[in-house]
């Protein structure tokens, strides 16, 4: 089976990849937002009754920091998914350079 060469298709894929980066680091600081608004409102139910003050730094803290891991680890994903796509436009741009015509 031969495989032609399709510089558009490996341009398009590149593209898609690059925008999936920026859906990265957002979709993470959502998701794991939300995990933590979970368990900052389990900590914050818990400990209302005896420790009120406690109670708002945990219920408002948990959330924040789980916010901030997950923007963190949003980018490093956003940074491995731009990289992959600069790999394709790299590998593209050297099979441009490099590729002879063929001969009539």
């Amino acid at each position: 089976m031969q495989v032609n060469y399709d510089a558009e298709s490996i341009r398009r894929h590149a593209d898609a990849l690059d925008d999936q980066a920026d859906r990265a680091g957002i979709v993470s600081v959502i998701i794991w937002g939300l995990i933590g608004l979970f368990f900052g409102a389990l900590a914050f139910y818990v400990l209302f009754e005896r420790f009120q003050a406690l109670a708002v730094v945990f219920g408002l803290g948990i959330p924040l920091a789980s916010a901030f891991i997950g923007g963190a680890a949003g980018e490093s994903n956003a940074l491995r998914i731009r990289c992959q796509a600069q790999q394709l436009l790299l590998s593209l741009t050297i099979e441009q350079n490099t590729r002879k015509e063929p001969k009539h």
